[in-house]
């Protein structure tokens, strides 16, 4: 394997300190409300910079090409993992039962599944090889068949997530609403920073969606996540939750 310095690995470079430092932060404060998951996320973003740094300083197509694969070990988890994240901070947790997680994650497995195996259907990626005329090492391809599917399932989990948020604000006191405006705000950013690499809007196609996902993370790392002393089945917004639901 050889490696090509590129000035274009410094902002995924942050993402990897800042995701790295909030996933041990997050660990250690389990069993706040949402901790568990949101480390899970921070955990996701840190894989998926940790190998997108190492593609776009790769100098071959099978070096990059393993490296992009890799990257999916976490790029496929996080909009699961973000819904889990709303559902156990709204006072929903209940609703994570081992079935509701395996159809939550099901599809990204498949998709990781076949990101990992895609020479032998093209399902994910075609005609792959390297970009030219760029200062980074990326790679370029057409969308297979389950590229959109990953990405509109993806998309439907953060609007899931946001219309939930949303919702909860009806019944959530003054505090709940200050921390839910938190993860709103980290789903509208990650979100456009993702969106605006989709359509091809970032310079030389760089994907700075694991860089959005990391500093928007502090957000909720400033919020929600840092209430430790809140509990996750004695919050007063789960309370008001299951009051409204006896009704």
């Amino acid at each position: 394997m050889q490696f090509a310095y590129t000035p274009y690995i410094i902002p995924i470079g942050i993402s990897v300190v800042v995701s790295g430092a909030l996933m041990i932060w997050g660990y250690r404060r389990i069993p706040a409300p949402g901790a568990g998951w949101f480390t899970l996320l921070m955990l996701s973003a840190f894989l998926w910079s940790v190998f997108y740094a190492l593609e776009i300083v790769s100098t071959d197509l099978p070096t990059t090409l393993l490296w992009s694969k890799l990257e999916y070990l976490g790029a496929v988890m996080m909009a699961g993992e973000w819904v889990a994240l709303v559902l156990t901070y709204t006072g929903r947790g209940e609703w994570l039962t081992t079935r509701n997680l395996a159809l939550l994650f099901a599809i990204p497995g498949i998709t990781l599944i076949l990101a990992w195996t895609n020479e032998y259907h093209e399902l994910i990626w075609v005609n792959v090889s390297l970009k030219e005329g760029i200062p980074f090492n990326a790679l370029q391809f057409t969308p297979g068949y389950w590229y959109w599917v990953n990405i509109l399932y993806s998309y439907l989990l953060m609007i899931f997530g946001v219309v939930w948020l949303i919702f909860s604000l009806g019944w959530a006191t003054q505090l709940y609403r200050q921390q839910i405006f938190f993860l709103l705000l980290f789903s509208l950013l990650t979100w456009v920073g993702n969106l605006v690499y989709i359509v091809g809007l970032t310079p030389y196609g760089i994907d700075l969606t694991p860089l959005t996902f990391a500093l928007s993370g502090l957000l909720i790392a400033w919020g929600p996540v840092s209430y430790t002393h809140l509990r996750a089945h004695e919050t007063s917004l789960h309370l008001v939750c299951r009051l409204l639901l006896a009704k």
